[in-house]
């Protein structure tokens, strides 16, 4: 069971990586990678990890609308 939310969780983040390089093509899959990643190891120790990659989106759009702005 645990491993098939970790593969749930892996593809959601994926498909994250995915969505953000549409809405942000200028930045880069690489970047966008990292910045998932560096998102994500935040919420290691949650238990709960269904809303993570909602969560993870929603930080990293304000971040990159805020940037864009500047």
């Amino acid at each position: 069971m645990v491993e098939r939310m970790e593969l749930d969780e892996e593809r959601a983040l994926t498909e994250l990586v995915g969505r953000l390089e549409t809405r942000f093509p200028t930045l880069g899959r690489d970047q966008i990678e990292r910045d998932v990643t560096a998102h994500h190891v935040r919420f290691e120790d949650v238990t709960i990890h269904d809303f993570v990659p909602v969560l993870i989106e929603r930080q990293l759009v304000e971040a990159y609308r805020e940037s864009a702005q500047e």
